[in-house]
């Protein structure tokens, strides 16, 4: 792999691998010409199941098999249905502290991973999406299960809270090279009234601000604008206070785009 050549780790789940989230891989990938891995944990309950010792032995070859067919088969299938470059590992473990072994080896500029199936994503409690947001320092993108990236088409960006700079965060250049113009902000203000559209006219990078109520409707709210602003990735900074997790959890219930984390900075 070339030093510059920006790489996308995908984590996957081949038991349930999501039709969404490789789309969004794929439409990333080709966006910004970068290579692909496929990274599968599988748990050690999932794997030994027999009661003598060499029962157990012949199980793992037999799990690390079908997980090596299945990697494989994927990882070409999407090489050359799309042209790009796509590998694959896997290991058996403990889930989070493999994957976080892996990405800080790797040093990937991206990693993709799905949402949960659930429709009320529990983003607060003890599960691999809030581990890695806490653990990993990279950009993390949590796929949307319905509203897919098109390398075809340019990004729709949009970012939530716009005070903050996002231009220095890694990955950025990227989004907003690609993404159509004007930028979407949704900030949340304390002040009463309806939600206010400012245009702010940087001549290069034009942003049209929204500016919501605090209150029980705010993301109800803040999610009808991104769909009437075609949004389809949503950047959001990310903090070590409680206020992010919590805004982190309600954005995934409610709003049905992907959701880009930065990295620290």
């Amino acid at each position: 792999m070339k030093k510059d050549e920006f790489k996308i780790i995908t984590l996957i789940n081949i038991a349930d691998s999501s039709k969404h989230l490789m789309e969004n891989t794929i439409g990333l990938a080709k966006m910004f010409d970068a290579t692909v891995e496929l990274f599968y944990v599988m748990k050690p309950l999932d794997v030994v199941g027999a009661e003598s010792q060499l029962s157990a032995m012949r199980n793992i070859n037999e799990k690390y098999i079908k997980a090596e067919n299945k990697l494989k088969k994927l990882a070409k299938s999407l090489s050359k249905e799309h042209g790009i470059s796509v590998s694959y590992s896997y290991v058996i473990g403990h889930i989070k502290n493999e994957i976080l072994s892996k990405l800080n080896k790797t040093n990937a500029d991206l990693v993709i991973m799905g949402k949960r199936k659930s429709k009320r994503l529990k983003l607060v409690s003890n599960n691999i999406s809030e581990f890695i947001i806490k653990q990993y320092n990279g950009s993390v993108i949590i796929a949307s299960d319905g509203n897919s990236i098109n390398p075809e088409a340019d990004l729709k960006l949009g970012m939530f809270n716009s005070t903050v700079d996002y231009s220095t965060l890694k990955c950025m250049d990227k989004f907003i090279y690609h993404s159509t113009k004007p930028i979407v902000t949704f900030n949340v203000s304390s002040k009463q009234g309806k939600p206010k559209a400012n245009d702010t006219t940087a001549p290069a990078n034009k942003v049209v601000e929204y500016t919501f109520e605090k209150n029980d409707n705010t993301m109800s709210n803040i999610r009808s604008y991104i769909n009437k602003s075609a949004v389809n990735v949503l950047c959001l900074k990310r903090d070590e206070n409680k206020k992010f997790a919590l805004s982190l959890n309600k954005m995934l219930d409610k709003v049905d785009v992907s959701l880009m984390i930065s990295d620290t900075v």
